[in-house]
């Protein structure tokens, strides 16, 4: 079986000077090497607002990551993309005061509103990986997986097998 080097890098990392210094631990260890990124900079925080109703911080999001995108001087189309699919989900997020629900229902909308915020939240580590993968594909030969491409999940939180 072949070896790996993880790295993980939160955040912070995320800006011209931590992308060059990501490359630079790469050039170091060549071979087979998983990348695992946070949200960049303050975006999980962003989401958050958005999912609690605190502030429509869509726009700081956006802007944020085309941002970075241009001071990397790499392609912002499939960010774009992405931050188009999650002006959708947020569009579609609508919480329900789930004690104005019949007691049957609770249980189901419950689950969904929580499916729906995680979906929401989630996008922060999409979108910082996309960049990543974009910068890093001008040196490297680097391959964009997800989570979702190892777990396969029953949808009852309970029974999460790893592939």
């Amino acid at each position: 079986m072949d070896s790996f080097l993880v790295l993980k890098f939160g955040g912070s990392s995320f800006n011209v000077d931590g992308y060059n210094t990501i490359a630079e631990q790469i050039r170091r260890n060549i071979g087979n090497i998983i990348i695992v990124v946070s949200a960049i900079g303050n975006t999980t925080d962003l989401l958050y607002k958005i999912i609690n109703q605190e502030n429509d911080t869509y726009d700081d999001i956006f802007t944020l990551h085309h941002n970075l995108c241009v001071d990397l001087n790499i392609s912002f189309e499939r960010v774009e993309e992405v931050l188009l699919s999650l002006y959708t989900d947020i569009q579609s997020y609508t919480p329900i005061d789930i004690n104005t629900l019949h007691f049957s229902r609770q249980k189901y909308t419950s689950l969904n509103i929580t499916q729906h915020k995680i979906k929401i939240i989630r996008y922060g580590e999409i979108l910082s990986s996309i960049i990543l993968q974009e910068y890093l594909s001008n040196e490297f030969n680097a391959r964009l997986i997800t989570a979702s491409d190892f777990i396969i999940s029953n949808n009852s939180y309970k029974n999460i097998d790893p592939i």
